[in-house]
Protein backbone atom coordinates (compact mmCIF):
# COMPACT_ATOMS: atom_id res chain seq x y z
CA UNK A 1 0.00 0.00 0.00
CA UNK A 2 1.30 3.45 -0.93
CA UNK A 3 1.69 6.01 1.85
CA UNK A 4 1.99 9.77 2.12
CA UNK A 5 2.30 12.27 4.94
CA UNK A 6 0.44 15.56 5.38
CA UNK A 7 -0.17 17.97 8.22
CA UNK A 8 -3.95 17.46 8.30
CA UNK A 9 -6.64 15.33 6.67
CA UNK A 10 -10.26 16.45 6.35
CA UNK A 11 -12.79 13.74 5.54
CA UNK A 12 -15.80 15.15 3.72
CA UNK A 13 -15.98 18.12 1.35
CA UNK A 14 -19.20 19.54 2.74
CA UNK A 15 -19.58 23.02 4.20
CA UNK A 16 -17.96 22.17 7.54
CA UNK A 17 -15.10 20.21 6.04
CA UNK A 18 -14.22 22.82 3.44
CA UNK A 19 -14.36 25.70 5.91
CA UNK A 20 -12.11 23.81 8.33
CA UNK A 21 -9.70 22.80 5.57
CA UNK A 22 -9.49 26.34 4.20
CA UNK A 23 -8.61 27.72 7.63
CA UNK A 24 -6.03 24.99 8.23
CA UNK A 25 -4.38 25.53 4.85
CA UNK A 26 -4.41 29.29 5.34
CA UNK A 27 -2.82 28.79 8.75
CA UNK A 28 0.16 27.01 7.21
CA UNK A 29 -0.79 23.33 7.49
CA UNK A 30 -0.60 21.28 4.31
CA UNK A 31 -4.12 19.90 4.22
CA UNK A 32 -5.67 17.04 2.27
CA UNK A 33 -9.45 16.90 1.74
CA UNK A 34 -10.98 13.58 0.66
CA UNK A 35 -14.58 12.92 -0.37
CA UNK A 36 -16.33 9.96 -1.97
CA UNK A 37 -18.38 12.23 -4.25
CA UNK A 38 -17.15 13.70 -7.54
CA UNK A 39 -18.07 17.27 -6.54
CA UNK A 40 -17.59 19.72 -3.69
CA UNK A 41 -20.33 20.82 -1.33
CA UNK A 42 -21.76 17.64 0.17
CA UNK A 43 -25.49 18.12 0.67
CA UNK A 44 -25.29 21.75 -0.46
CA UNK A 45 -24.03 21.39 -3.99
CA UNK A 46 -25.10 21.61 -7.63
CA UNK A 47 -25.48 19.15 -10.49
CA UNK A 48 -26.21 19.79 -14.16
CA UNK A 49 -29.30 18.21 -15.72
CA UNK A 50 -30.16 18.86 -19.38
CA UNK A 51 -28.19 22.10 -19.32
CA UNK A 52 -29.78 23.36 -16.09
CA UNK A 53 -27.82 23.85 -12.88
CA UNK A 54 -29.93 22.06 -10.29
CA UNK A 55 -29.35 22.46 -6.60
CA UNK A 56 -28.72 19.49 -4.32
CA UNK A 57 -29.95 19.96 -0.76
CA UNK A 58 -29.31 23.24 1.04
CA UNK A 59 -29.40 26.28 -1.23
CA UNK A 60 -29.66 29.42 0.92
CA UNK A 61 -26.31 30.69 2.22
CA UNK A 62 -26.35 32.69 5.46
CA UNK A 63 -23.75 35.41 5.75
CA UNK A 64 -22.54 38.04 8.22
CA UNK A 65 -21.22 35.35 10.58
CA UNK A 66 -18.35 32.91 11.00
CA UNK A 67 -19.10 31.44 7.56
CA UNK A 68 -18.53 34.74 5.78
CA UNK A 69 -15.59 35.45 8.08
CA UNK A 70 -13.93 32.25 6.86
CA UNK A 71 -14.02 33.44 3.25
CA UNK A 72 -12.55 36.83 4.17
CA UNK A 73 -9.87 35.19 6.32
CA UNK A 74 -8.61 32.86 3.58
CA UNK A 75 -9.04 35.37 0.76
CA UNK A 76 -11.81 33.51 -1.07
CA UNK A 77 -14.54 35.49 -2.89
CA UNK A 78 -18.06 34.93 -1.54
CA UNK A 79 -20.48 35.61 -4.38
CA UNK A 80 -23.98 35.87 -2.94
CA UNK A 81 -27.07 37.72 -4.12
CA UNK A 82 -29.40 38.55 -1.25
CA UNK A 83 -33.19 38.65 -1.87
CA UNK A 84 -35.31 41.52 -0.60
CA UNK A 85 -37.23 40.79 1.51
CA UNK A 86 -35.24 37.88 2.85
CA UNK A 87 -38.31 35.73 3.50
CA UNK A 88 -42.01 36.38 3.18
CA UNK A 89 -45.44 34.76 3.11
CA UNK A 90 -48.22 35.29 0.60
CA UNK A 91 -51.48 35.51 2.53
CA UNK A 92 -54.85 36.75 1.26
CA UNK A 93 -53.22 38.51 -1.67
CA UNK A 94 -50.60 40.24 0.47
CA UNK A 95 -46.85 39.67 0.74
CA UNK A 96 -45.93 39.66 4.42
CA UNK A 97 -42.30 40.22 5.40
CA UNK A 98 -41.82 38.34 8.68
CA UNK A 99 -38.41 39.94 9.12
CA UNK A 100 -39.97 43.35 9.75
CA UNK A 101 -42.61 42.73 12.35
CA UNK A 102 -44.49 40.39 10.06
CA UNK A 103 -44.91 37.72 12.73
CA UNK A 104 -47.47 39.87 14.49
CA UNK A 105 -49.37 40.70 11.30
CA UNK A 106 -49.22 37.12 10.09
CA UNK A 107 -50.45 35.45 13.27
CA UNK A 108 -53.12 38.04 14.02
CA UNK A 109 -54.75 37.26 10.67
CA UNK A 110 -54.81 33.55 11.44
CA UNK A 111 -55.72 33.08 15.10
CA UNK A 112 -57.31 34.87 18.02
CA UNK A 113 -54.54 33.46 20.20
CA UNK A 114 -51.86 35.44 18.36
CA UNK A 115 -51.12 37.66 21.36
CA UNK A 116 -50.37 34.64 23.56
CA UNK A 117 -48.01 33.17 20.97
CA UNK A 118 -46.29 36.51 20.43
CA UNK A 119 -45.82 36.87 24.19
CA UNK A 120 -43.84 33.63 24.16
CA UNK A 121 -41.67 34.96 21.34
CA UNK A 122 -40.98 38.00 23.53
CA UNK A 123 -40.20 35.75 26.50
CA UNK A 124 -37.76 33.77 24.36
CA UNK A 125 -35.89 36.95 23.43
CA UNK A 126 -35.28 37.55 27.14
CA UNK A 127 -34.09 33.98 27.69
CA UNK A 128 -37.30 32.46 29.04
CA UNK A 129 -37.56 29.29 26.97
CA UNK A 130 -39.64 26.11 27.22
CA UNK A 131 -38.26 22.79 28.38
CA UNK A 132 -35.92 21.24 25.84
CA UNK A 133 -38.01 18.06 25.73
CA UNK A 134 -41.20 19.78 24.53
CA UNK A 135 -41.70 19.67 20.77
CA UNK A 136 -42.67 22.69 18.69
CA UNK A 137 -45.97 21.01 17.84
CA UNK A 138 -46.87 20.33 21.48
CA UNK A 139 -45.82 23.83 22.50
CA UNK A 140 -48.01 25.37 19.80
CA UNK A 141 -50.99 23.17 20.73
CA UNK A 142 -50.99 24.90 24.10
CA UNK A 143 -52.00 28.15 22.42
CA UNK A 144 -53.95 27.33 19.26
CA UNK A 145 -55.52 24.49 17.30
CA UNK A 146 -55.71 26.58 14.11
CA UNK A 147 -54.75 24.26 11.24
CA UNK A 148 -53.19 27.03 9.16
CA UNK A 149 -50.97 28.19 12.02
CA UNK A 150 -49.82 24.61 12.62
CA UNK A 151 -49.15 24.19 8.90
CA UNK A 152 -47.09 27.38 8.92
CA UNK A 153 -44.93 26.18 11.81
CA UNK A 154 -44.52 22.75 10.19
CA UNK A 155 -43.39 24.49 7.01
CA UNK A 156 -40.77 26.50 8.88
CA UNK A 157 -39.49 23.44 10.76
CA UNK A 158 -39.12 21.53 7.50
CA UNK A 159 -37.57 24.39 5.54
CA UNK A 160 -35.02 25.45 8.16
CA UNK A 161 -34.37 22.35 10.25
CA UNK A 162 -35.33 19.51 7.85
CA UNK A 163 -37.62 17.88 10.41
CA UNK A 164 -41.23 17.91 11.53
CA UNK A 165 -42.70 20.18 14.19
CA UNK A 166 -43.31 17.08 16.30
CA UNK A 167 -39.56 16.31 16.22
CA UNK A 168 -38.03 19.75 16.75
CA UNK A 169 -37.78 21.05 20.35
CA UNK A 170 -39.72 24.28 20.80
CA UNK A 171 -36.67 25.64 22.58
CA UNK A 172 -34.62 25.30 19.38
CA UNK A 173 -37.36 26.82 17.21
CA UNK A 174 -37.81 29.88 19.43
CA UNK A 175 -34.09 30.38 19.96
CA UNK A 176 -33.51 30.45 16.22
CA UNK A 177 -36.40 32.67 15.21
CA UNK A 178 -35.86 35.21 17.98
CA UNK A 179 -32.12 35.58 17.41
CA UNK A 180 -30.76 38.49 15.41
CA UNK A 181 -29.45 36.32 12.56
CA UNK A 182 -32.40 33.94 12.21
CA UNK A 183 -32.36 33.52 8.47
CA UNK A 184 -32.58 37.27 7.91
CA UNK A 185 -29.23 37.60 6.15
CA UNK A 186 -28.88 35.03 3.41
CA UNK A 187 -28.59 34.79 -0.33
CA UNK A 188 -27.94 32.56 -3.31
CA UNK A 189 -24.85 32.01 -5.43
CA UNK A 190 -25.57 32.83 -9.10
CA UNK A 191 -23.20 30.04 -10.16
CA UNK A 192 -25.20 27.51 -8.17
CA UNK A 193 -24.45 26.63 -4.56
CA UNK A 194 -21.34 24.77 -5.68
CA UNK A 195 -19.89 28.14 -6.68
CA UNK A 196 -19.08 29.11 -3.09
CA UNK A 197 -17.38 25.75 -2.49
CA UNK A 198 -15.30 26.07 -5.64
CA UNK A 199 -14.03 29.37 -4.23
CA UNK A 200 -13.00 27.66 -0.99
CA UNK A 201 -11.48 24.82 -2.99
CA UNK A 202 -9.18 27.27 -4.76
CA UNK A 203 -8.06 28.62 -1.39
CA UNK A 204 -7.39 25.12 -0.04
CA UNK A 205 -5.30 24.13 -3.06
CA UNK A 206 -2.87 26.98 -2.36
CA UNK A 207 -1.49 24.86 0.48
CA UNK A 208 -3.17 21.51 0.08
CA UNK A 209 -5.00 19.06 -2.13
CA UNK A 210 -8.55 17.86 -2.71
CA UNK A 211 -9.15 14.26 -3.73
CA UNK A 212 -12.69 13.75 -5.01
CA UNK A 213 -14.08 10.30 -5.72
CA UNK A 214 -11.82 9.10 -2.92
CA UNK A 215 -13.65 7.54 0.03
CA UNK A 216 -11.95 7.18 3.39
CA UNK A 217 -11.98 3.56 4.58
CA UNK A 218 -10.23 3.74 7.96
CA UNK A 219 -9.16 6.28 10.55
CA UNK A 220 -6.11 4.86 12.34
CA UNK A 221 -5.72 5.51 16.07
CA UNK A 222 -3.45 4.29 18.85
CA UNK A 223 -3.56 5.06 22.57
CA UNK A 224 -6.20 7.72 22.09
CA UNK A 225 -4.34 9.54 19.32
CA UNK A 226 -4.97 9.62 15.59
CA UNK A 227 -2.17 8.34 13.37
CA UNK A 228 -3.57 8.54 9.87
CA UNK A 229 -6.27 7.71 7.37
CA UNK A 230 -6.55 5.06 4.67
CA UNK A 231 -8.41 6.06 1.52
CA UNK A 232 -9.38 4.33 -1.71
CA UNK A 233 -7.70 6.28 -4.51
CA UNK A 234 -8.19 5.15 -8.12
CA UNK A 235 -9.05 1.66 -6.90
CA UNK A 236 -5.92 1.41 -4.73
CA UNK A 237 -5.58 1.84 -0.98
CA UNK A 238 -3.40 4.75 0.11
CA UNK A 239 -2.29 5.38 3.70
CA UNK A 240 -2.10 9.07 4.69
CA UNK A 241 -0.03 9.60 7.83
CA UNK A 242 -1.05 12.59 9.95
CA UNK A 243 -1.67 13.52 13.57
CA UNK A 244 -4.65 15.76 12.75
CA UNK A 245 -7.91 14.45 11.28
CA UNK A 246 -11.20 16.32 11.01
CA UNK A 247 -14.22 14.29 9.98
CA UNK A 248 -17.15 16.00 8.28
CA UNK A 249 -18.61 12.62 7.35
CA UNK A 250 -21.15 12.62 10.17
CA UNK A 251 -20.97 11.00 13.63
CA UNK A 252 -22.10 7.50 12.61
CA UNK A 253 -19.74 7.32 9.64
CA UNK A 254 -16.87 8.65 11.75
CA UNK A 255 -17.41 6.00 14.42
CA UNK A 256 -17.46 3.33 11.70
CA UNK A 257 -14.19 4.63 10.24
CA UNK A 258 -12.28 4.82 13.53
CA UNK A 259 -13.97 1.97 15.40
CA UNK A 260 -16.09 2.16 18.55
CA UNK A 261 -13.06 1.64 20.77
CA UNK A 262 -11.75 5.09 19.78
CA UNK A 263 -14.68 6.93 21.41
CA UNK A 264 -15.99 7.30 24.97
CA UNK A 265 -19.12 5.38 25.92
CA UNK A 266 -21.27 8.48 26.48
CA UNK A 267 -20.52 9.73 22.96
CA UNK A 268 -21.39 6.36 21.44
CA UNK A 269 -24.68 6.39 23.34
CA UNK A 270 -25.54 9.81 21.92
CA UNK A 271 -24.70 8.69 18.39
CA UNK A 272 -26.96 5.66 18.80
CA UNK A 273 -29.90 7.30 20.57
CA UNK A 274 -29.96 10.98 19.61
CA UNK A 275 -29.35 11.00 15.86
CA UNK A 276 -32.61 11.06 13.93
CA UNK A 277 -31.90 11.65 10.22
CA UNK A 278 -34.54 13.46 8.20
CA UNK A 279 -35.02 14.04 4.49
CA UNK A 280 -36.22 16.99 2.46
CA UNK A 281 -38.21 16.36 -0.71
CA UNK A 282 -37.51 18.98 -3.37
CA UNK A 283 -39.27 19.41 -6.72
CA UNK A 284 -37.31 21.38 -9.32
CA UNK A 285 -39.19 23.06 -12.17
CA UNK A 286 -37.32 24.53 -15.13
CA UNK A 287 -38.24 25.99 -18.52
CA UNK A 288 -36.52 27.40 -21.57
Amino acid sequence: MDSQKVDAVVIGAGAGGLCAAARLAHGGLHTLVVDDKDRLGGRASTEEIDGFKVNIGAIAIEFDGVFEETFHTVGAPLEIRAPEPASSFFLDGKVIDVGRGGWSLLLRQLTKQASRILEKFADARSGNLPDGRQSTEDWLKGYTSNATVHALFRNLCAAIFACNAAELPARAFLTYFTSKGAFKKFGFCPRGTIGVWNSLGTAIRRNGDIWLGTPATTIHTSNGKVEGVTVLRNGEKVRIDTDLVISNAGPKATVALAGREAFPADYLAKVKNDLRPAANIVINVASR
